[in-house]
Protein backbone atom coordinates (compact mmCIF):
# COMPACT_ATOMS: atom_id res chain seq x y z
CA UNK A 1 0.00 0.00 0.00
CA UNK A 2 2.91 2.62 0.48
CA UNK A 3 4.24 1.76 -2.36
CA UNK A 4 0.88 2.60 -4.23
CA UNK A 5 0.52 5.43 -2.13
CA UNK A 6 4.57 6.80 -3.71
CA UNK A 7 3.39 5.71 -7.00
CA UNK A 8 0.35 8.21 -6.20
CA UNK A 9 2.46 10.89 -5.26
CA UNK A 10 5.21 10.41 -7.72
CA UNK A 11 2.16 10.55 -10.72
CA UNK A 12 0.72 14.11 -8.75
CA UNK A 13 3.89 15.23 -8.74
CA UNK A 14 4.41 14.18 -12.61
CA UNK A 15 1.36 16.00 -13.59
CA UNK A 16 2.01 19.46 -11.67
CA UNK A 17 5.79 19.29 -13.74
CA UNK A 18 3.74 18.75 -16.95
CA UNK A 19 1.39 21.47 -16.34
CA UNK A 20 4.42 23.78 -15.55
CA UNK A 21 6.15 22.56 -19.00
CA UNK A 22 2.66 23.03 -20.63
CA UNK A 23 3.07 26.71 -19.24
CA UNK A 24 6.23 27.28 -20.38
CA UNK A 25 5.51 25.96 -23.88
CA UNK A 26 2.81 28.21 -24.90
CA UNK A 27 4.45 31.38 -23.23
CA UNK A 28 7.54 30.72 -25.70
CA UNK A 29 5.07 30.48 -28.17
CA UNK A 30 3.76 33.32 -27.76
CA UNK A 31 6.77 35.02 -27.29
CA UNK A 32 7.88 33.31 -31.17
CA UNK A 33 4.60 34.76 -32.44
CA UNK A 34 5.54 38.16 -31.15
CA UNK A 35 9.13 38.01 -32.46
CA UNK A 36 7.68 36.93 -35.61
CA UNK A 37 5.62 39.92 -35.64
CA UNK A 38 8.20 42.55 -35.07
CA UNK A 39 10.50 41.02 -37.86
CA UNK A 40 7.97 41.74 -40.21
CA UNK A 41 7.17 45.02 -38.98
CA UNK A 42 11.07 45.80 -39.52
CA UNK A 43 11.10 44.15 -42.82
CA UNK A 44 8.37 46.25 -43.53
CA UNK A 45 10.51 49.29 -42.37
CA UNK A 46 13.87 48.54 -43.95
CA UNK A 47 11.49 48.73 -47.17
CA UNK A 48 10.08 52.08 -46.38
CA UNK A 49 13.34 53.64 -45.41
CA UNK A 50 14.91 51.81 -49.09
CA UNK A 51 11.97 53.38 -50.74
CA UNK A 52 11.93 57.08 -49.10
CA UNK A 53 15.81 58.10 -48.83
CA UNK A 54 18.60 57.59 -51.38
CA UNK A 55 20.51 55.85 -48.11
CA UNK A 56 23.55 57.76 -48.00
CA UNK A 57 26.36 56.58 -45.83
CA UNK A 58 24.76 57.18 -42.87
CA UNK A 59 21.53 55.79 -43.32
CA UNK A 60 22.98 52.50 -44.90
CA UNK A 61 24.70 52.18 -41.98
CA UNK A 62 21.37 52.23 -40.44
CA UNK A 63 20.44 49.80 -42.27
CA UNK A 64 22.75 47.32 -41.96
CA UNK A 65 22.35 48.07 -38.51
CA UNK A 66 18.92 47.01 -38.74
CA UNK A 67 19.38 43.96 -40.97
CA UNK A 68 21.65 42.75 -38.13
CA UNK A 69 18.81 43.18 -35.62
CA UNK A 70 16.59 41.50 -37.84
CA UNK A 71 19.29 38.07 -38.50
CA UNK A 72 19.35 38.22 -34.65
CA UNK A 73 15.33 38.12 -33.97
CA UNK A 74 15.59 35.55 -36.68
CA UNK A 75 18.28 33.57 -34.48
CA UNK A 76 16.14 34.15 -31.59
CA UNK A 77 13.11 32.80 -33.38
CA UNK A 78 14.72 29.78 -34.56
CA UNK A 79 16.71 28.91 -30.94
CA UNK A 80 12.57 29.33 -29.41
CA UNK A 81 11.83 26.60 -31.85
CA UNK A 82 14.26 23.93 -31.16
CA UNK A 83 13.69 25.19 -27.38
CA UNK A 84 10.03 23.98 -27.95
CA UNK A 85 11.07 21.26 -29.91
CA UNK A 86 12.95 20.01 -26.85
CA UNK A 87 10.12 21.00 -24.36
CA UNK A 88 7.61 18.78 -26.21
CA UNK A 89 9.98 16.00 -26.17
CA UNK A 90 9.91 16.33 -22.61
CA UNK A 91 6.67 16.74 -21.96
CA UNK A 92 6.22 13.54 -24.47
CA UNK A 93 8.32 11.73 -21.92
CA UNK A 94 6.46 12.46 -19.04
CA UNK A 95 3.48 12.00 -20.63
CA UNK A 96 4.70 8.41 -21.42
CA UNK A 97 6.25 7.71 -17.49
CA UNK A 98 2.73 9.19 -16.31
CA UNK A 99 1.06 6.60 -18.42
CA UNK A 100 3.55 3.76 -17.25
CA UNK A 101 3.32 4.40 -13.67
CA UNK A 102 -0.35 4.36 -13.69
CA UNK A 103 -0.78 0.86 -15.26
CA UNK A 104 1.31 0.35 -12.63
CA UNK A 105 -0.69 1.53 -9.97
CA UNK A 106 -3.44 -0.42 -11.75
CA UNK A 107 -1.73 -3.73 -11.75
CA UNK A 108 -1.04 -2.87 -8.01
CA UNK A 109 -4.74 -2.01 -7.19
CA UNK A 110 -6.05 -5.03 -8.54
CA UNK A 111 -2.80 -7.04 -6.98
CA UNK A 112 -4.11 -5.69 -3.93
CA UNK A 113 -7.62 -6.69 -4.34
CA UNK A 114 -7.65 -10.35 -5.71
CA UNK A 115 -5.35 -10.91 -2.33
CA UNK A 116 -8.03 -9.19 -0.01
CA UNK A 117 -10.29 -11.12 -1.89
CA UNK A 118 -8.07 -14.39 -1.20
CA UNK A 119 -7.09 -13.18 2.43
CA UNK A 120 -10.13 -11.52 3.83
CA UNK A 121 -12.55 -12.16 1.98
CA UNK A 122 -13.66 -8.78 1.45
Amino acid sequence: MERVSKLDEEVRALKVELASKDEERVALEIDLVKARDMIKHQDGSIVALQAIFQATDDEREELDHLKSKIQSLELNVENTALELKRKDEVIADKEDMIKDKSETIASLLAQIASLQKRYIGC
